[in-house]
């Protein structure tokens, strides 16, 4: 059984349910388990940010523009063509550590992706690009 809690004020009856389950299987003479999940990411998300990542990067790519990384012992500058990675580590994570304070998306809650995508989204729109819709799987 999965129960989902989603407000605060769901806890009392869900408590109930708890002890009528726990009840009913140790009067069987089972025992009853609890896990208890936070809302960190899925590996669904997970992917879907890193394909969502790579799909950023090609537009950056298809209007010409690139990264701009400074090497950290010489302070030599390279111009690399966007990928998802220099995407997700330069862009998405800057904007998710400015919101959240979160500095890896490992950390992430379920609901900072499209907060975050919607933020990006609205800065590069503003420069005449339009991010690409969340992957989905529907």
């Amino acid at each position: 059984m999965i129960i989902e809690i989603e407000k605060h004020t769901e806890i009392n009856g869900v408590l109930c349910t708890i002890d009528a389950q726990a009840t009913a299987r140790i009067n069987a003479g089972s025992k009853l388990t609890l896990e208890i999940h936070d809302n960190k990411y899925s590996k669904k998300q997970r992917g879907a940010l890193h394909v969502w990542c790579d799909m950023c990067a090609q537009v950056l790519r298809d209007h010409g523009m690139t990264c701009e990384v400074k090497h950290p012992f010489n302070n030599t500058t390279y111009e690399l063509p966007w990928t998802g990675s220099l995407f997700k580590e330069n862009v998405y994570k800057f904007v998710l550590n400015a919101m959240t304070g979160k500095t890896s998306t490992e950390d992430q809650s379920t609901i900072n992706p499209s907060d975050v995508a919607m933020v990006i989204n609205k800065r590069y729109s503003e420069n005449g690009l339009a991010c690409p819709p969340w992957p989905s799987k529907r």
